[in-house]
């Protein structure tokens, strides 16, 4: 018998299930939120970041996740779950004491409830970059 045939012969199923695009390897943010300034600046310029030395660290942090994501990548996150009263939360850094900081998380209260999250969970998702007049990242998955 066949290898294919093993696994219930269905081809068709399985050409659906397999990837169509893996992403690229990549940095998690609070990987490089750890990391010197000098070891940023080469990952910058290994991920073609431009003029990475004019960047301040933060920015430069931004910039490396925005050309990952451009290369097929996506940015995951780990952090500890803080619910506000509104029911909406964010992902506190854990290596940054749980205090507020710009590199939170925000979750919405549709995903605090659909995946019946509390405070004090640890929550590792992809995340996407701030928009216009955002100041956090947002949990996507």
């Amino acid at each position: 018998m066949s290898e294919n045939k093993k696994s219930n012969g269905n081809t068709h199923a399985n050409k659906r299930n397999n990837r169509t695009h893996v992403p690229v390897d990549g940095y998690k943010i609070e990987t490089l939120q750890q990391k010197p300034l000098t070891d940023l600046v080469q990952i910058a310029k290994e991920v073609k970041v431009e003029n990475p030395n004019e960047f301040q660290r933060k920015d430069l942090i931004f910039e490396i996740l925005k050309s990952q994501v451009k290369q097929g990548g996506f940015i995951l996150y780990t952090g500890i779950l803080e619910v506000m009263h509104d029911g909406y939360g964010f992902l506190r850094s854990i290596d940054g004491n749980f205090a507020n900081s710009g590199n939170d998380t925000y979750v919405s209260s549709t995903q605090i409830k659909r995946f019946a999250l509390r405070n004090g969970d640890i929550v590792t998702g992809q995340v996407r970059q701030p928009k216009d007049q955002e100041k956090y990242y947002a949990l996507l998955k």
